[in-house]
Formats: C-alpha cells, sequence, structure tokens
C-alpha cells in the first residue's frame, strides 16, 4: 500500500475500532451490573471440561466441522490485515498466505454448505426471529466475499486489496453487533466461567444469612435484605449475563427441550435472548412476569437437557430458576401444591406428610446407625425408599447386596433422614432445601458418615454435586455403580435374571447427566440381557416428565407419553430403569403402551 493508502486503510480501520470498542464497553457495562458469582461448586478439571466442550460441540458433526473452518478462515484474514498492509514479503509470508488461500477457499465452501442448508430448512428457518434470518445470510454473504477477494489479492489483483480490506472491516463491525459476538464471548465465558455439574445451581447468601438470623446463628441486620432471585437481569450474577452474550443461537437447547416438543410456548433459546435484551436495558432490564412471562418461568420442568446440549455450556434452565426465586421466594407464588410439600417436608422431614414409625426399619431389617460406631457405607433411602412400596422394595434389594458383598453399613433413622428438598429448590423454593440441607449435612456429621449409597439418582445429584458448597462433603455412589463395582471385584454373583431378554435402559436426567450412564447397563449386562438404545439416550437422555414432579399442567403427562413413544420404537420387551420416580411416572403408562417397565433393582437378586 502507498503511504496516502495506508493511512486511509487506518482511519477507517480506527473507526471501526472505536465501534467495536464501543459495544464492548456495554456489554462489559451490562455484564458489571450483575451479582458476584458467588464460590462455586466443584467443577470437572480443566482437562475434563475441554474434552466435553469439545465433544458437546462436535455432535452435529458436519456443522461444527463448517462452522470451524468458518472461525479460523476469519482469524487467518485478521492476521492478514495486520500484515499485510505493513508490507508483506519474505518467506514467512508466502508460507502463511498459501495457508491463509486454503482456508480462504475452504471458508468459501464451507459458507456454500451452510448457506445451501439453510434453504433446505426452510421451515425452520422462517421460524427464526427476522433478525436471525438476516445474520445468517449476512454473515455468511460477507464471509465468502472476503473469502473470494482475498483469493484474488493472492492471485495479483493488487486494486482488489481495497475491496477486500473494506469488506473485512464491515464483517468485523457486523459481527460485533450481531449474535456472532459469540465468537470471541464465548472461549471467555468457557475460560473463566465454564461448564460445571448440570445439577449444581448457583447458592444464594443472601438466604443463608435471613435463615441464620432466623436460627439465631447471626444478629439482626440494619441493612435491608437483598432481594432474592431475578426480577431484574441486574439480579443475575456476572456469570450468567455473560452467558447470555455469548449464546450462538444455534437452537440445540430448544431442539432437545421436552417441553417445547409437546407444544408448550418454551423457548430456551429465547429466554437466553430475553436476558440479554434486559441485560442491555429493554424492557426496563425487568425480566419476571415481562421480558420473561410466569408461564414460561413455571414450564420447565428442570431436566437439565438444555445445559446438555449446549456447546458453550450455557443454562437456560438456571435462568429461569432465579426467575422462579424471586417469585416464590419475593412474590410468594408458590403453586398450592409445592407449597403444601414445603410445609410437609419442613414439619415432617418427607413430601408427603407421614409420621415414620420405627417398627418398620426392625422388619424390614435395616440396621440402623450408631454415631458411637459408624459404618463403612450409609445407604440413603431417600422419601421414596421409605414411603413408596416399590422405593421400599429398591431399599430392600439393596440391603441385601450390601450384605452379600459383604461391606458394613446402616441407615439413618427414619425420623432423620430428611428429604432432599431437590425437586422443591428448582420450582425455587431454596429456603425449604436448604433449611433440608443444614438438617441432612449435621445429621450426616453427627453419624461420621463419610460413603454414601443410593437408590436415588435426585439423592445422589444433591448429596455428591449439591451439598459440598454448603458444608457437606461425602463420597457418594448410585447403588447400580457399587453393584458393578462389587461384579468387578467377585464380591458378588448374581443370577441372569433376564437371559436372554431385551430391553431398552431409560436413563434418568439425575442420574445419567451426573455421569452414571454405563454402570446400569454393565449391570443389565451382567443380567444376560441384551440392552438397546432408544433415541436420546445417555447424557442426552430425554426427560420422562418426572425431572420437575410438581410441575403445573399436563406437561409432564405428554412428556412421558412422548418419552414411551421413543422407548416402544426400539422392538425392547421391557423398559427398565434405576429411578423411583421415572419408573412411577413411566409404569403409569405401561399399558397403554403393552411395554412392562421395571426398576433394575426388580431384577437384582441374591
Amino acid at each position: 500500500m502507498t503511504g496516502i493508502s495506508l493511512w486511509l486503510y487506518v482511519f477507517f480501520a480506527g473507526v471501526v475500532a472505536a465501534a467495536i470498542l464501543w459495544r464492548a464497553w456495554r456489554i462489559l457495562r451490562a455484564c458489571r451490573s450483575g451479582k458476584e458469582t458467588p464460590a462455586a461448586h466443584p467443577r470437572p478439571p480443566f482437562g475434563d471440561r475441554c474434552g466435553t466442550d469439545l465433544r458437546t460441540f462436535f455432535q452435529k458433526r458436519w456443522a461444527a466441522v463448517l462452522h470451524t473452518v468458518l472461525v479460523f478462515s476469519f482469524l487467518g484474514m485478521c492476521v492478514d490485515a495486520l500484515w499485510y498492509p505493513l508490507g508483506a514479503g519474505g518467506e514467512a509470508y508466502r508460507i502463511f498466505s498459501a495457508g491463509n488461500a486454503a482456508l480462504a477457499a475452504a471458508a468459501i465452501a464451507a459458507a456454500a454448505g451452510l448457506l445451501a442448508r439453510r434453504i433446505r430448512s426452510i421451515a425452520r428457518y422462517w421460524s427464526l426471529s427476522p433478525a436471525q434470518r438476516r445474520d445468517g445470510f449476512a454473515v455468511l454473504g460477507l464471509e465468502i466475499a472476503s473469502a473470494a477477494t482475498l483469493l484474488a489479492v493472492y492471485a495479483g489483483w493488487q486494486q482488489g486489496a481495497w475491496w477486500h480490506y473494506g469488506i473485512l472491516l464491515v464483517f468485523g463491525l457486523y459481527i460485533t453487533f450481531s449474535k456472532h459476538l459469540h465468537i470471541f464471548l464465548a472461549p471467555v465465558y468457557l475460560a473463566v466461567f465454564g461448564r460445571r455439574e448440570t445439577f449444581s445451581p448457583d447458592d444464594m447468601p443472601e438466604v443463608a444469612r435471613e435463615l441464620d438470623v432466623l436460627e439465631g446463628r447471626a444478629p439482626v441486620s440494619e441493612t435491608p435484605p437483598e432481594r432474592m432471585g431475578a426480577c431484574q437481569a441486574s439480579d443475575l450474577t456476572r456469570g450468567r449475563l455473560l452467558s447470555a452474550f455469548s449464546c450462538t443461537e444455534c437452537g440445540r437447547c430448544e431442539s432437545v427441550c421436552p417441553v417445547a416438543a409437546i407444544g408448550v410456548p418454551l423457548s430456551p433459546r429465547k429466554i437466553v435472548a430475553e436476558v440479554r435484551r434486559a441485560a442491555m436495558g429493554e424492557d426496563d432490564g425487568v425480566l419476571y412476569d415481562k421480558s420473561i412471562l410466569r408461564d414460561e418461568a413455571f414450564a420447565c420442568i428442570s431436566c437439565g437437557a438444555c445445559l446438555e446440549a449446549c456447546p458453550i455450556a450455557i443454562s437456560p434452565m438456571d435462568l429461569l430458576l432465579q426467575v422462579r426465586r424471586y417469585a416464590v421466594l419475593e412474590q410468594g407464588e408458590l403453586p398450592p401444591e409445592e407449597a403444601r410439600v414445603a410445609e410437609s417436608i419442613v414439619a415432617t422431614g418427607n413430601p408427603w406428610g407421614m409420621e415414620t414409625a420405627g417398627e418398620e426399619a426392625a422388619e424390614e431389617r435395616i440396621p440402623l446407625a450408631d454415631p458411637e460406631h459408624p459404618t463403612e457405607y450409609l445407604l440413603w433411602r431417600g422419601s421414596m425408599g421409605i414411603y413408596d412400596p416399590q422405593g421400599r422394595a429398591a431399599v430392600r434389594t439393596a440391603a441385601r447386596l450390601l450384605d452379600a458383598a459383604g461391606v458394613s453399613w446402616s441407615a439413618l433413622p427414619q425420623e432423620e433422614e430428611c428429604d432432599v428438598a431437590d425437586l422443591l429448590r428448582y420450582q425455587g423454593d431454596e429456603w425449604t432445601f436448604l433449611t433440608a440441607a443444614r438438617r441432612n449435612i449435621e445429621c450426616l456429621h453427627r453419624y461420621g458418615v463419610r460413603r454414601i449409597i443410593t437408590p436415588c439418582p435426585h439423592s445422589l445429584s444433591v448429596l455428591r454435586d449439591q451439598y459440598p458448597s454448603l458444608g457437606g462433603s461425602f463420597s457418594v455412589q448410585h447403588l447400580s455403580e457399587f453393584v458393578l463395582q462389587a461384579l468387578r471385584k467377585d464380591r458378588l454373583r448374581l443370577p441372569r435374571t433376564l437371559e436372554g431378554r431385551t430391553v431398552v435402559y431409560h436413563d434418568p436426567c439425575r442420574l445419567s447427566r451426573a455421569h452414571v450412564v454405563e454402570a446400569p447397563r454393565e449391570v443389565l449386562r451382567a443380567l444376560g440381557a441384551q440392552v438397546v438404545e432408544a433415541p436420546q439416550a445417555g447424557r442426552g437422555s430425554m426427560c420422562c416428565g418426572g425431572g420437575g414432579y410438581f410441575a403445573e399442567g399436563e406437561a409432564p403427562a405428554g412428556i412421558a407419553a412422548r418419552r414411551m413413544e421413543q422407548l416402544a420404537s426400539t422392538g425392547a420387551q421391557e423398559v427398565i430403569t434405576a429411578c423411583p420416580y421415572c419408573y412411577q411416572v413411566l409404569s403409569q403408562l405401561a399399558g397403554e403402551k403393552v411395554l412392562p417397565v421395571s426398576d433394575l433393582t426388580q431384577w437384582l437378586r441374591v
């Protein structure tokens, strides 16, 4: 470039850079308006998180490959934009330009492929917002134009440099003001906050402080209490706000949402977009019943599928949870059924308000824990394992398995094992959850418990992933994990009760998304079963509707019917699950689908 051309280029680049910095400052200000992110729950090691993020990103293989080519091509053009005007030359630039030309050619092909994909999916295209429709075509068009002009410059068309760098500046400016800003923000979000366990929502220090005052553990503060939950975008944590700006709007969350699948008006992608809009000041920054309607907030059944599918580890479920918390804790909008359950848990330790009787444990030969003589394992029964007939049968089986494996174990007295209130926590009732959590953690410490086995995935999720940040760190296993471990160590021998039978295993949300996927399948194979896979299996399993067991309306029933159709489509002779809630929900539909449903423990005999 000549001196005048270079200065013109620098001037226009400076204007674009100023616009980009202004946009970045507005986003930074919006994110900093949020609350400090509380002490995080334990996160997987960095290497494991990177592996999970890459596997999630490449679940849609071709789309992921094409997008990767576009990103690296854009970065290559940005490097060239800094290098070429300053006097490109030498062997290093020659090698770089050869590689960059190959990337540019690949980018043209990738952009054309994505354009064709958009045109083929015309029905999905029209379901997008006008901005989403515009952004997709605009960015792909600018990618093709900038890559094509770069190839022309490399081929010797020197006058084309102005075209190329002009298009590239417009490209960079457009990206900054569109959803494609995620190219820059998503890596920052993943590095700073990143993926953590699916069911590990933000704790609420403000609720803990109020509970401390009520219990006499802390003096009454003269300052007014903080607002609980999220009425406005600024009530969210900075990490949650940054996640909203990092969204790619790819729609993977919506494609796996069981509530959206049955036609209920809930769009996880829209929820994230509304948080982003509110953070930038639209709707006066108000979320509850303005940007996000009350019906949307309470439609989610908290199955975690959206987070599991998201390549950026964004959780619409947790954003909605914060809005629910405001509705419940500040507005008193906990629905009547959930309110009754909350009162029962506080009063009796179980959701049904049932009184316990010590004779039941004696009849079932459950050895009770003694603080003076701690055992190797504690069997955590859960409310279903104490009060539900099938749940109690599962506990009896677990007891026989523990005895057969030759380990020392015990269970808490019924009056001391409090429901973990997992389902109420996800309805927004953090108060009842924290009350139950403190009671349980104190009890477990008093009995010297270190290792826990439970047949209940909901209990597993809370005890293992949510209690550590509240002061209760325990080694927790699902019963299927213990059984598989005992089989491998030759401490258990099980009859092949499923010999010759073809079964389909339904992954409970709380279990599969807690990384317990293979253990139940391996146990089923050890019992002689041929295990076939349903659509949406493993960590991407579709919820049966019991994830949010107390959700309002008919959504859970519709979700259960849809899941049962998926399971029946495999041609299996039997549906087997490993969760008392899943068993209860699916078994109610078994007669209609002529496909029996059973719990894994029903086939474990010693």
